[in-house]
C-alpha cells in the first residue's frame, strides 16, 4: 500500500518543498514493518477542523489543559478502521519549526503506530490490574515514542540545527514546569474537596481527567528527554514539586529500564503505578461487588 501525502497549505513552490521533505521521511518510515498501517499523512489548512472531521467529533480544539498553560497539539494519530492517518499541525511548517523538529514529531507518531499492537492484552477480570496497566501502557507509549523519535532524529541529522537546539534543549525544564504548575495541583485538590461534599466518583474523574492527563504526559515527555541526554548533563538537579517526587522518579526509572531493555510487558509495574497515582488522589481497588475508586487527599 502506497502512503498518500496530502498537502493542503502553501503555494505551489511551498507545496513542492513540503512534498520533497515528506517523501524523504516516508522513505524512512517504510523501513518499519508497521508502516503498511499508515494510509495518509495530511497537512491540513485547519488542524482542529480536520481532526474533528476524521474522528467524527466537534470538541477537539488543538490544545488541552488549563487555558493559561494549555498544551498545543502538534500532530494527531487517527485510527481509520485497521489503519492510521497522521495529521500534522500546519504550524510545524512556519516560524521556528524546521525539518529536524518535524522529524521528531512525525517519528513520535510512527512510534505510537509501532506500539499499537505490541502491548499484551489486558485481562478485564480485575479492575485494579486493568486500571493501572491501562495507565501504565498509555504513559509508557508516550515515553517510548519520544525516546525512539529522539534516536531516529539524531541518526538522520548528524548536526543539530539551531531551531532543534532551542526546541529540545529547553524541553526538560518546560515540560517539568508545566507538570509542576500550581494551577493543576490546585484544580485537582479543589475537586477532591468538592468530592467530599458530593461523593460522585464519576464526576470527580470527569473533572480531573484533563489535568491529570496533562501533568502525567508532560512529566513523561520531560523525563524522556532527560534520559536521552542524561550522560551529557552535569550537576543537573531534578526540581521537586507536588507531582515530581520520589514516586515519580521511581516510575520514570521503571520506564527507562523497560525502554532500554526493549521490554513491553509492564505487568510487573502495577504497584509502582499504583503508588504514583496517589499523587493525584486516585487509588483503584477490587471489591467483591466490583471495581472501586478511592479519592485520597493530596
Amino acid at each position: 500500500m502506497i502512503m498518500d501525502i496530502k498537502i493542503q497549505i502553501g503555494n505551489e513552490n511551498e507545496k513542492a518543498l513540503i512534498k520533497q521533505e515528506m517523501e524523504f521521511f516516508v522513505e524512512l518510515i517504510n523501513k518499519f514493518e508497521q508502516s503498511s498501517k499508515i494510509l495518509q499523512i495530511i497537512i491540513p489548512e485547519n488542524f482542529s477542523e480536520k481532526v474533528n472531521e476524521l474522528e467524527n467529533r466537534s470538541d477537539f480544539t488543538g490544545s488541552h489543559g488549563i487555558t493559561e498553560s494549555a498544551v498545543v497539539v502538534l500532530a494527531k494519530n487517527i485510527v481509520a478502521s485497521n489503519n492510521r492517518i497522521i495529521v500534522l499541525n500546519p504550524m510545524l511548517f512556519f516560524g521556528e519549526f524546521d525539518s529536524m523538529i518535524r522529524s521528531f514529531i512525525i517519528f513520535h507518531e510512527v512510534a505510537h503506530i509501532i506500539n499499537s499492537d505490541r502491548f499484551p492484552t489486558i485481562a478485564t477480570d480485575s479492575f485494579f490490574q486493568s486500571s493501572y496497566l491501562g495507565n501504565l501502557n498509555f504513559l509508557f507509549d508516550e515515553y517510548f515514542a519520544d525516546r525512539l523519535a529522539y534516536k531516529i532524529t539524531d541518526g538522520i541529522f548528524k548536526e543539530p540545527t539551531e531551531c532543534w537546539k532551542k526546541f529540545s534543549n529547553n524541553s526538560i525544564e518546560e515540560y517539568w514546569a508545566l507538570s509542576s504548575n500550581g494551577q493543576y495541583y490546585q484544580q485537582i485538590k479543589t475537586e477532591i474537596d468538592n468530592f467530599r461534599l458530593h461523593g460522585d466518583v464519576e464526576l470527580f474523574m470527569k473533572l480531573t481527567h484533563d489535568s491529570i492527563s496533562v501533568v502525567t504526559v508532560a512529566t513523561v515527555h520531560g523525563f524522556a528527554r532527560y534520559h536521552h541526554i542524561e550522560k551529557s548533563l552535569q550537576n543537573f538537579i531534578i526540581p521537586p514539586s507536588h507531582f515530581i517526587n520520589d514516586r515519580t522518579i521511581e516510575l520514570m526509572k521503571y520506564f527507562k529500564d523497560k525502554y532500554e531493555q526493549s521490554e513491553i510487558d509492564l505487568s510487573d509495574g502495577v504497584d509502582i503505578m499504583c503508588d504514583y497515582m496517589r499523587n493525584f488522589g486516585v487509588e483503584f481497588e477490587d471489591h467483591p461487588e466490583g471495581g472501586y475508586l478511592y479519592v485520597l487527599d493530596i
